[in-house]
Order: C-alpha cells, then sequence, then structure tokens
C-alpha cells in the first residue's frame, strides 16, 4: 500500500501510518511539516489502517490517502 498525508502546524511528537490486526506494521515516525509519501508492504491479515500519534503530538493532518499498489 502506498500512504500519503500533509502534516501542518508541526510542533511536537511524532505521527506515522501504521497496519494492524494480525501483526502490526508501521511506517516511518515523522516529526516535521511536510508531505509525506511511504509504500509499507503487508499480508492478508493486517486488515486495519492508520495513524499513530505519540502522547505528545501537536500538529495538524490532513490530505489523508491511501493507495493498494501492485
Amino acid at each position: 500500500y502506498r500512504t500519503v498525508f500533509t502534516v501542518t502546524g508541526y510542533s511536537a511528537g511524532t505521527i506515522k501510518p501504521r497496519f494492524y490486526g494480525g501483526a502490526t506494521i508501521s511506517g516511518t515516525a515523522r516529526s516535521a511539516n511536510g508531505i509525506y509519501t511511504e509504500d509499507i508492504v503487508v499480508t492478508a491479515s493486517e486488515t486495519n489502517y492508520g495513524l499513530l500519534n505519540s502522547s505528545t503530538f501537536v500538529g495538524t493532518v490532513s490530505n489523508f490517502h491511501l493507495y493498494r499498489i501492485a
């Protein structure tokens, strides 16, 4: 899958994409404003997707997209 999201107004903490349900497979933790694109390989058991923020994350996430890629 390809995950894309934008972080603006960042001032603290981290946020990262993750798949879960079977094992948990996380993407790279981000800690700055920017547009982030990341490809993550999962198995059939990771049926849920979301963004996981640290308890100290301060910022806004927008333009959140998830694409299935071959």
